[in-house]
């Protein structure tokens, strides 16, 4: 699963998920802002409309029975422990085939950020036996390169339970490694 999500992630076009650079501070004459802003969620469409045209091209082959579904709160199942809602789960609704959750993060955001969807996508495994757990960081290439030692510490070389994959704006480069991570 992880290898389409990447598939996905390389047709994704940053300046659909770019907000606007203007500043309204002073409404009639407003300026320029400096910086490109993005954030998680025009990403995590951006991504999904990706993800559904390369499903509807065949170009992605799932199961008929999966699908990606945005933010699902699995409380009104009555599955209490699950209170956090993920950005996507990959799976067969009415049955118990959960192939992937997957979550995103801006690579500015703190590291406890990081963790606690991992915590998330942890417990989605532990409770409901979702196979692939995907953490996708995204940001400019200054931010993931700040980013780096902090995630670096986080690398173990067996035992693998969580993808991570790192998305760099500026550079368009998509990369992907194995993490393990104990809560």
């Amino acid at each position: 699963m992880v290898d389409e999500i990447v598939i996905s992630l390389s047709k994704v076009d940053p300046d659909n998920c770019k907000l606007s650079t203007l500043n309204y501070e002073d409404l009639k004459f407003p300026r320029e802002i400096y910086h490109s802003k993005y954030l998680e969620r025009p990403f995590a469409y951006e991504f999904y409309h990706q993800f559904r045209k390369l499903i509807d091209n065949k170009e992605i082959k799932l199961e008929e029975s999966i699908l990606i579904q945005g933010e699902v709160d699995k409380r009104y199942q009555n599955i209490e422990k699950l209170s956090k809602i993920p950005d996507f789960l990959v799976h067969s609704p009415s049955t118990e085939k959960n192939i992937a959750v997957i979550e995103f993060k801006m690579a500015s955001r703190d590291i406890e950020d990081i963790k606690n969807d991992f915590k998330k996508l942890l417990s989605f495994r532990d409770i409901l036996g979702y196979e692939e757990l995907i953490e996708i960081i995204i940001g400019n290439t200054g931010c993931i390169e700040s980013k780096d030692e902090e995630l670096k510490i986080l690398i173990n070389e067996e035992n693998f339970n969580i993808w991570l994959v790192l998305f760099d704006i500026t550079k368009r480069k998509i990369s992907k490694l194995k993490i393990k991570y104990n809560s």
